[in-house]
């Protein structure tokens, strides 16, 4: 028997698995871990980002001997839903809830099973809203799922807030735990210069960079707009969008013909596979969320933090946790006022090295052994 129990995803699968492994891995170094992983997901038609799986994102779960993996759940069988809540064998049973709604009867079922089982449930709840559409519906059935609860995760004060304001629940019930950095993405250190040959980038471009699935909340054109400010003034700044688009980008192309900068803005519209991810950080010299709406923390904004990359970001979310400077975070939906910030920042290479250093910091800061060391503290206190 393992001291717990932790639900989620493991390779191939994309979905949460950036954040699973890792924190996995820091977990089994001081603890015993039952994990149970998702088999297989919905048909691919149903998820907008396009296939479910990445096989260039490796994990070896053999190698480790405290680990007990299992993979049951199917989205397609509900028996496998039973059976998971059934093979549960700890106290206390960790589940990872990205607020994917095409899951949520697997979800509920196994957390349902568990608890009158008088297991404990500790839930993370990685977004407290839908990104796009927090609706009745979204609301209601996250609720339900919440009720099977004994405590929950989330990783910001500002995600707390929310939380408990929007689904009336108890402060005492809430811990913040931090996202740890995602720096599964570094395989294999690739300085600046190489990944820019890589990428077909100018050695003296001033690269802006987004990253991520290209949806409506996150702002790429506020992003468009504050850089055509920037390339009428500087000719070295280069823009790069690489993402899969969950809209259609016609209306963010119209933008950059509009404006005049398609030669100066480089974009890569299909899902990038992990081993290739690295690239396009390390090539880069600026990293910008403009966020419109978020209430969770950012996956491409804890990479940046993994590779020490200076970042502007949003005041919305836990955006604002990335940084440390005021002059990284701008109000959002305000063009002008990141266009100001990425002036600034690319005018003063003072400013620039202490937001680099600020990122270093917070690596380490956010790092998964301390996000392991505040879970496993919380286990204990339920175990």
């Amino acid at each position: 028997m393992k001291e717990i129990s932790f639900f989620g995803t493991l390779p191939p699968l994309k979905q949460n698995v950036f954040y699973c492994v890792p924190f996995l891995k820091s977990l089994i170094k001081k603890i015993d871990v039952q994990f149970i992983s998702i088999k297989k997901l919905y048909p691919e038609f149903i998820y907008p980002g396009g296939k479910l799986e990445d096989k260039t994102f490796e994990f070896n779960e053999k190698e480790y001997s405290n680990l007990e993996v299992k993979r049951i759940p199917t989205y397609a069988n509900p028996i496998s839903w039973i059976y998971t809540g059934l093979k549960i064998r700890n106290k206390v049973f960790h589940i990872q809830w990205w607020g994917s709604l095409p899951l949520f009867p697997m979800f509920f079922v196994i957390a349902f099973i568990t608890k009158i089982r008088g297991i404990i449930n500790i839930t993370t709840v990685h977004n407290i809203l839908s990104h796009e559409n927090s609706g009745f519906f979204d609301r209601f059935f996250n609720n339900l799922l919440y009720k099977l609860s004994d405590h929950f995760i989330v990783h910001s004060l500002g995600n707390k807030r929310v939380f408990c304001e929007v689904f009336k629940i108890k402060e005492e019930k809430v811990s913040v735990i931090p996202m740890g950095i995602h720096d599964s993405y570094i395989q294999r250190k690739i300085s600046k210069e190489d990944a820019r040959k890589e990428l077909g980038f100018g050695k003296d471009d001033f690269i802006i960079f987004n990253f991520g699935s290209i949806r409506e909340y996150k702002g790429i054109d506020v992003l468009i707009k504050a850089f055509s400010v920037i390339a009428k003034e500087n000719k070295k700044a280069t823009l790069v969008i690489a993402g899969k688009p969950w809209v259609n980008f016609k209306k963010y192309e119209k933008l950059i013909l509009d404006l005049g900068i398609k030669d100066r803005v480089k974009l890569f519209l299909d899902y990038i596979l992990m081993n290739k991810v690295e690239s396009f950080y390390a090539a880069c010299d600026l990293f910008v969320l403009p966020y419109k709406v978020f209430d969770a923390q950012s996956g491409p904004g804890n990479i940046a933090l993994a590779f020490n990359k200076p970042m502007i970001v949003t005041n919305v979310g836990g955006l604002p946790d990335l940084v440390k400077n005021k002059i990284a975070i701008v109000e959002k939906d305000n063009f002008n006022e990141l266009a100001n910030a990425i002036k600034t920042i690319f005018n003063n290479k003072e400013i620039l090295e202490k937001l680099e250093n600020d990122s270093r910091e917070l690596a380490e800061y956010y790092s998964w052994d301390s996000i392991a060391d505040k879970t496993i503290e919380l286990y204990r206190k339920f175990s």
